[in-house]
């Protein structure tokens, strides 16, 4: 049985050296243009019966996993359907998101993507990123029809981010000691979160697909909502990586940052 640990095990890098500083970046309305619900409540024309539990629990009467339940049996897509929004993910990728993740990478940060949507769809988006991507798991009838979500993954519930972001951090930190956050990317609150937990210092609020809320605004470090993802470079410098010396048969090697 796999330990429940390694599934927030981080891929080894491409440059072969240890993850040091990593990146977050959510996936709806940060890294595109699409919101799961809001595509599929338009395809089954109740945008209105959605909104109205949204707005609930954003007055705290409802918790996030019964708004996801609620939404999913509204909405009711099937496994054909999820083929449609995959694609809509695809075409609506921020400006600049694959180019600043590319830099991110070259300057040996590692990018990866926390969603409170849903694995299936997002999963051709991940890979079209080139990031490791943690999401929600849809729950299938034998019809193929989405019934429910995986209850035990933490990003179903109340600060699933924040909770996802701390369970990545401890599986990693025994290979890579250094581990830490560097920063984190997010259209909601949930940056906000991440970062008065004391996991980050840095929180970009974005802004290009729909206006955040004044007091999340207020509460990020910066807020961008310009044409391309390129300028959020400027905030991220280069990682340092080992210099290896090269010692006597008698003087073991040692790498130096």
């Amino acid at each position: 049985m796999e330990n429940s640990s390694e599934k927030y095990l981080l891929r080894p890098r491409e440059d072969g050296n240890l993850h040091r500083k990593i990146v977050i970046m959510d996936l709806e309305s940060t890294l595109t243009g699409v919101e799961f619900f809001d595509f599929f409540a338009e395809k089954k024309g109740v945008l209105k019966e959605v909104k109205a539990i949204t707005d609930r629990a954003m007055n705290g009467e409802m918790s996030y996993l019964e708004t996801l339940k609620e939404r999913i049996a509204l909405t009711s897509p099937t496994r054909d359907e999820i083929i449609d929004i995959a694609t809509e993910y695809l075409e609506k990728i921020t400006p600049g998101a694959v180019e600043l993740i590319q830099h991110l990478t070259r300057l040996g940060l590692t990018v990866i993507g926390i969603s409170g949507g849903f694995e299936d769809p997002l999963k051709p988006l991940f890979e079209t990123l080139g990031i490791q991507g943690f999401a929600n798991t849809l729950i299938y009838d034998e019809g193929g029809t989405a019934t429910g979500v995986d209850e035990t993954n933490p990003l179903s519930g109340d600060n699933g981010k924040v909770n996802t972001t701390i369970s990545i951090l401890e599986a990693n930190k025994k290979d890579n000691p250094n581990l830490e956050i560097a920063g984190v990317l997010d259209d909601g609150s949930a940056g906000r979160d991440i970062k008065t937990q004391g996991l980050t210092t840095l929180y970009i609020g974005i802004e290009y697909w729909r206006t955040m809320g004044e007091s999340i605004k207020e509460d990020a470090d910066h807020v961008w909502n310009r044409e391309s993802m390129i300028e959020i470079a400027e905030f991220f410098k280069p990682e340092p990586q080992p210099v290896v010396r090269h010692t006597t048969a008698q003087e073991p090697m040692e790498a130096f940052v």
